[in-house]
């Protein structure tokens, strides 16, 4: 199992699995242990990067039994299943050596429970929050991440934005086909009525207005970051366009195929400087930290419309086992 989220162990995951492979073909049998957790974690709060993310995958390896192994599934909240949540799982040549393992684990997951808890700020708050902090930010749309199945099209943070007043704020990757079709008719530099986002799932108003199309793609281009680094995006006719308006200053990313934001390439290779843009929000829940967080960005995860739900209080499940609960994200 990956041991990192954002997944930056692909490799390292698939050498540990060659290795078992390798013992059980000349002879080892390894006794397995496996307990699940009381809770759900949020989707945003499986940051492994510091926090209760980064204790409970230090603590698979300082507890994993001699000769074995132990991992954590963190589990996929949208998921409404009875064997949904987070499990832990230990692997020995010894059935005892498994289990105690596995019970240790489980216990340190469950003293963990509070420190998963991730607040959401609202769009207004958050984009307040933005221009009072004068110091690079990072709006994560983590509700509206397309890598969870999310349309990428809500408009939440961008109202908040434009309606705050903020200026040098960059939003993407906006699925909206349609106008980024009317931004490659008119070329760029051209100026365009429309209506930005807001077309899928009817969560939030477009943003209706007049766009100045500030350069354009074809949205073929090579990821640059961390983890797909040396894979190839495919978006579609993609558009870097600013809204135009005196009372503030919001550019966007729109593309023709949905593509969560999770590397700095869905920006620059449209031309964008993100020295210039000292307010970001992308729309990913975690993924963009692997090649946003070296920039020294302050992270705010959002709590704007999307259907990949991060507020899982507010979930409507039906076929968890009773014995789970959610952990509030609020």
């Amino acid at each position: 199992m990956f041991r990192t989220y954002p997944h930056l162990d692909m490799a390292e995951t698939g050498a540990r699995a060659a290795q078992v492979l390798e013992a059980v073909f000349e002879g080892t049998h390894f006794h397995s242990a496996f307990v699940q957790g009381s809770y759900l974690i949020a989707l945003h709060a499986q940051f492994t990067g510091d926090g209760a993310g980064q204790a409970i995958y230090d603590a698979a390896m300082a507890l994993a039994p001699k000769g074995g192994w132990c991992e954590v599934a963190m589990g996929f909240p949208s998921a409404d299943i009875y064997d949904a949540g987070p499990s832990v799982l230990c692997y020995a040549p010894q059935p005892a050596a498994a289990a105690q393992s596995c019970a240790a684990l489980s216990a340190r997951l469950a003293a963990l429970e509070p420190e998963f808890v991730t607040p959401l700020v609202m769009p207004d708050d958050a984009a307040e929050r933005a221009i009072a902090s004068g110091a690079p930010i990072v709006l994560a749309d983590v509700q509206d991440n397309a890598g969870g199945g999310a349309s990428s099209d809500t408009t939440g943070v961008a109202h908040a934005l434009h309606q705050a007043g903020a200026r040098g704020a960059l939003i993407g990757m906006v699925h909206d086909a349609p106008l980024a079709a009317l931004a490659h008719q008119e070329g760029a530099g051209a100026f365009i009525q429309g209506a930005l986002g807001g077309r899928i799932d009817g969560l939030d108003p477009p943003l209706v207005g007049t766009f100045e199309v500030m350069a354009l793609s074809d949205g073929v281009f090579d990821f640059t970051g961390e983890m797909y680094a040396g894979c190839t995006a495919q978006t579609g006719p993609t558009a870097w366009v600013r809204l135009v308006a005196q009372t503030s200053d919001v550019h966007f990313v729109i593309s023709s195929v949905r593509c969560q934001a999770l590397d700095r390439a869905v920006f620059e290779h449209i031309g964008i400087d993100l020295k210039e843009f000292p307010i970001l929000s992308v729309k990913s829940t975690v993924h963009y930290r692997a090649d946003f967080d070296p920039l020294g960005y302050e992270i705010v995860p959002v709590k704007a419309a999307g259907l990949m739900t991060c507020d899982l209080a507010h979930v409507r499940y039906r076929n968890l086992r009773p014995s789970l609960r959610s952990t509030s994200s609020n």
